[in-house]
């Protein structure tokens, strides 16, 4: 009976060890994105933009910072605004930044250029940070605040994002200059 008693303990320990290694195995495998907005991310409308190809009111542009930091490559399938699934981010729009004059004396123009378009589907190897823009040309939301979604294979990330229109932007970074 002795007997019996340390070969059911010692399968007890091994069998919660597989399993705690097995555990472990599951969320190092796991894929995580750490999704940080960047602050030239904007919502500019359509009569800004010089030689717009196609009917808009407003174009929102959202840079962000995305890290992977899991042991495997992370594939980005879309990416959308929440509250209007139909608000995609599109591959091809590519578009003139427009220049702000912001010193009327010495004609200084200023604009905010935003980061490389994101091409979808976007992969990201393991242990990699990219930064990207994704580009909404049918942007018709009234709240500047929302949440941004990115579908993965495995898993969907949202992060929440407040636009400033690109004007308040450039005037509100160039007080924040004059400041310092």
């Amino acid at each position: 009976m002795k007997i019996e008693l340390i070969l059911s303990i010692i399968g007890v320990v091994t069998g919660s060890l597989a399993l705690a290694i097995d555990f472990f195995n599951y969320k190092f495998y796991l894929p995580k994105l750490i999704i940080k907005p960047l602050r030239n991310s904007y919502i500019i409308k359509s009569e800004d933009i010089p030689n717009l190809t196609f009917k808009t009111t407003k174009i929102a542009v959202v840079s962000v910072k995305i890290s992977n930091s899991s042991a495997h490559p992370i594939t980005i399938d879309e990416v959308y605004v929440e509250e209007a699934s139909k608000n995609k981010h599109y591959n091809d729009l590519k578009f003139q930044i427009p220049r702000v004059l912001t010193d009327e004396v010495n004609r200084i123009e200023t604009y905010i250029s935003p980061e490389k378009i994101a091409i979808i589907p976007l992969r990201i190897e393991p242990f990699d940070t990219q930064y990207v823009s994704f580009r909404f040309p049918f942007f018709n939301n009234t709240n500047p605040s929302f949440k941004l979604v990115l579908v993965t294979p495995r898993k969907n990330y949202s992060v929440k994002v407040k636009l400033l229109e690109y004007h308040e932007l450039i005037l509100s970074s160039r007080h924040k200059h004059q400041e310092e």
